[in-house]
């Protein structure tokens, strides 16, 4: 975690602003302060603790259960005892959002350091992200000096390819995968990544000029609320994007609404054995990324259906719904992108325009 991350995020409970106690730091070089590997950050207002682990804030409800165990020696040595009991308080996440959480887990450890993700490598990803999240009064150019935000950011590429031409970029995900994502590009001085979930993001209202999503928030117990969380934390003037997986024909619908009754009830690391088995099946249904053996490799393109067919939540949706997201959230200049379902809008100034 580098240090000026502090500035930018908030307690999931009740937005206060956050302390840091860092325990273990790493050296960056370059003359950028130190990387705080091991610490705490604890609310200002409500009092919530939150550990950071491998250089990571954990900023789920059960994050103190899952990694404060392995800052207790800290704790003891600093006397901080109610940090301390934190760890047996029990705020788990609910199972349903745990089974989403740990079948991404599995999917960025056995891909996440592939060179070519979802069909495409670092520069065909940045190219998409222009092509299709980037709003069309928006350019590339004038990206430096903005806040940006890729919320669940899964492997991490986005943020490495955005990271070489825009300003501060900050990443977040739900899952141990975040892992992946902070060493591919933590290199860079402007990047920074948190666990942490679409329902429950650790920011105020209005802090980004540019969040964009690609592929998330289907994939949670409320798409709708999930959107609506991630267009307060848009600041006015600024934009938000989005691509959810569009409804398509009946037979597919019927298809693979069939096939996940079952996929997502097996244990993830058999499916991911199945998953290598039906590959020339995307010949008979395509990815949503195009991603084939075309353009990517056996192994590759597993991944593609291991993504569709493990998480447990996933809803399809038409464009004119999509559309009335934007609307009823505030933003204007809404404009269709290539990719179905992608969306993006601008921020109005005025938020209490909202009827």
């Amino acid at each position: 975690m580098k240090p000026k991350l502090i500035e930018y995020i908030r307690c999931i409970y009740c937005r206060g602003g956050l302390e840091l106690k860092a325990f273990e730091t790493a050296p960056r070089g370059g003359g950028e302060p130190d990387e705080i590997m091991t610490g705490l950050l604890s609310c200002k207002h409500c009092g919530a603790a939150y550990p950071v682990t491998s250089g990571i804030p954990r900023m789920l409800r059960d994050s103190m259960n899952d990694h404060g165990p392995a800052l207790i020696p800290f704790l003891d040595k600093h006397g901080l005892t109610d940090a301390k009991k934190q760890i047996s308080a029990k705020n788990e996440l609910s199972p349903e959002i745990r089974q989403v959480k740990e079948s991404f887990e599995l999917q960025w450890e056995k891909w996440g350091m592939e060179s070519r993700i979802f069909g495409m490598d670092k520069k065909e990803n940045f190219d998409h992200v222009l092509a299709n999240m980037f709003h069309p009064d928006m350019k590339i150019d004038e990206m430096k000096g903005r806040l940006i935000c890729e919320a669940g950011c899964g492997h991490g590429m986005l943020v490495e390819a955005l990271a070489e031409r825009c300003g501060e970029i900050i990443g977040f995900d739900v899952g141990e995968g975040i892992r992946v994502a902070y060493a591919r590009g933590n290199e860079f001085p402007n990047t920074h990544y948190i666990q942490a979930s679409v329902l429950t993001p650790p920011f105020e209202k209005s802090t980004f000029d540019f969040l964009f999503s690609r592929g998330v928030i289907h994939h949670t117990p409320n798409t709708r609320l999930a959107f609506a969380k991630l267009a307060e934390i848009v600041t006015p003037g600024g934009y938000y994007s989005i691509w959810v997986y569009p409804i398509r024909g009946a037979a597919f619908e019927t298809v693979t609404k069939a096939a996940r009754a079952v996929t997502t009830r097996l244990p993830r690391k058999t499916l991911y054995h199945i998953c290598r088995a039906i590959v020339p099946l995307l010949t008979i249904f395509p990815a949503y990324s195009g991603t084939s053996l075309k353009n990517s490799n056996w192994r590759q393109c597993s991944q593609v259906a291991f993504d569709f067919l493990a998480p447990k939540y996933q809803t399809h949706h038409s464009e004119q719904e999509v559309r009335e997201w934007f609307e009823e959230e505030c933003f204007d200049k809404i404009a269709s992108r290539p990719d179905p379902i992608s969306m993006t809008g601008r921020k109005r100034n005025v938020p209490t325009e909202k009827t």
